[in-house]
């Protein structure tokens, strides 16, 4: 499993040296929430990596995108944990200036 912050070209290393993708494809949603995601296993922990990202500069689009997400209905009858899981494998591709797109991981 690898740290949620972890830059895009490590991710795409680990993916490709485990077999999960081939050497002309591209990590998607799903490769993030099953393999980088688990250990954001509780609201707390969640809530714990929102604010980590939010450190960066400020108020963070990415954790932005996951709380408004978190907040609408359709959402309600997900546990919270596997909402967040959801709505984080998506948050990583918003483009914001504390972070890269595609990962968690900080900008210098």
């Amino acid at each position: 499993m690898m740290d949620p912050t972890s830059s895009l070209a490590d991710l795409s290393v680990f993916f490709r040296t485990k077999g999960v993708l081939s050497s002309d494809a591209y990590l998607q949603d799903q490769h993030f929430e099953r393999w980088v995601l688990p250990a954001l296993d509780t609201e707390q922990s969640v809530s714990d990596f929102l604010k980590h990202l939010d450190q960066a500069h400020g108020a963070c689009p990415k954790a932005q995108h996951v709380r408004d997400w978190m907040a609408q209905d359709f959402c309600a009858w997900m546990p919270r944990p596997r909402a967040a899981q959801l709505a984080l494998s998506k948050a990583r591709r918003v483009c914001c200036r504390c972070h890269e797109t595609g990962s968690f991981a900080r900008r210098p």
